[in-house]
């Protein structure tokens, strides 16, 4: 029996969470089912969020609507990764740490979508 086609995620971090979304607009994923999944992990390689890329319009991609998703919802992310180490080492553009939900907002402003910090989103 044939399925159609697989799909096949690699993950090189053990006990990684894989969730598949086919949104309009990764701005709408729900906040509390991520905050469970960041809640879950201790590194930030052990999440993927895989989407659907025939979903989005031209030019736009799952990593842009993520740094929109993030910035949205700074504060609550921040707290919840913050304490677990999710976050450490980011540094905003003139070179200061990122400390606090204020930095992190405008850290996620001065980056690209294409920054290391959204590896975990995968476009399919």
């Amino acid at each position: 029996m044939s399925l159609g086609s697989e799909i096949m995620v690699f993950c090189e971090t053990p006990n990684t969470v894989v969730e598949f979304k086919s949104y309009k607009d990764v701005i709408n994923i729900p906040l509390n089912q991520f905050k469970n999944y960041l809640s879950s992990v201790t590194d930030l390689r052990q999440m993927k969020y895989v989407f659907n890329a025939s979903k989005f319009a031209a030019g736009t991609t799952a990593k842009d609507g993520m740094k929109r998703f993030l910035k949205a919802n700074a504060e609550t992310i921040w707290k919840i990764g913050d304490p677990k180490g999710l976050f450490k080492n980011l540094k905003l553009k003139n070179g200061d740490d990122v400390l606090d939900a204020d930095t992190f907002e405008t850290y996620l402003s001065e980056i690209s979508s294409n920054n290391s910090l959204f590896d975990f989103v995968v476009q399919i």
